[in-house]
């Protein structure tokens, strides 16, 4: 769990890294081209980090189910589908400000980094999706395929719809858990 928490925070460091970059290199414009170079790499390596931790996260939610470690499998895929959208919203807020800037200032030339932008950040949505799609198959499992729909499997790997599938599943499940404690209680009695 160690792991993916690092990856949560390292999402959103992210989003004040590169900011923090600009205002050292502002500060140090005497010598810009070295800072530059330094800063810059940085940044890239911070990015490159991020990557293959989510991957690592990804591998780890496969893990998770094959060691069938349900409630840590569900703990993870809260925080990285529910807990991550302010990461998004914000992520989206900046990506178009750079993105819109970078048209503006080149005339469109170096419009292709917005595509850039947009994949870098697909592959989060992607990562977690290993998380949902272990969490739909143990569900699916305990509660019967007829009450939780195969669709979301493909959900939990698209922007926004997955965190859609994420709530519905968690009000089916919280649910179908009330109706089952009933069940058992009335048969008690």
């Amino acid at each position: 769990m160690k792991l993916i928490k690092a990856f949560f925070v390292m999402l959103h460091l992210q989003l004040v890294l590169p900011l923090a970059l600009l205002v050292i290199e502002g500060v140090t414009s005497e010598n810009l081209t070295v800072i530059s170079y330094i800063t810059s790499a940085l940044g890239v390596l911070f990015f490159i980090a991020v990557q293959v931790i989510g991957w690592m996260c990804a591998v780890l939610a496969v893990k998770m189910f094959m060691q069938s470690q349900t409630e840590q499998l569900s703990k993870a895929w809260v925080l990285l589908k529910i807990k991550t959208v302010p990461f998004y919203i914000l992520n989206f807020a900046v990506c178009f400000m750079v993105g819109f800037g970078l048209t503006l200032a080149t005339a469109g030339f170096l419009s292709f980094i917005i595509i850039i932008m947009i994949i870098y950040t697909c592959t989060f949505i992607v990562q977690s999706g290993f998380f949902g799609a272990a969490n739909i198959i143990l569900l699916r499992r305990k509660y019967g395929k007829e009450q939780i729909s195969a669709i979301h499997y493909l959900l939990q790997f698209i922007s926004v719809l997955d965190v859609i599938s994420t709530i519905i599943l968690l009000r089916k499940t919280k649910k179908l858990n009330a109706a089952s404690a009933e069940q058992i209680e009335s048969a008690t009695e």
